[in-house]
């Protein structure tokens, strides 16, 4: 299931650094910092990444990777996103409406 591809790759290599982020995106690291720059304010430092030593060098976390799904339009970004979409739509009916749909 993609869910769980997705959620077993993220676990695996994040905390990543931008370089491994990119891979997974599969766009170049100057997009994902560009992307980072163009929509700060939706990152917080601490729960979606980490700055290390330098400007633009950076650990994200599986949260702060699971961000770039929503401003990245690259095919894997979209498979990501309707991921997301489909686990957070399901969770919210079933906190709604509870498990049996009533």
């Amino acid at each position: 299931m993609l869910s769980d591809t997705i959620h077993i790759v993220l676990s695996s290599i994040c905390p990543c650094p931008t370089t491994v982020l990119a891979d997974f995106y599969q766009v170049e690291p100057k997009e994902i910092l560009k992307k980072f720059n163009d929509h700060r304010e939706r990152f917080v430092e601490g729960e979606h990444y980490t700055v290390l030593v330098g400007k633009d060098n950076y650990l994200w976390t599986e949260r702060g990777a699971l961000n770039f799904a929503k401003v990245l339009t690259t095919r894997r970004a979209w498979e990501v996103w309707k991921m997301l979409a489909k686990v957070g739509a399901d969770r919210v009916f079933a906190d709604l409406f509870g498990a049996d749909g009533r």
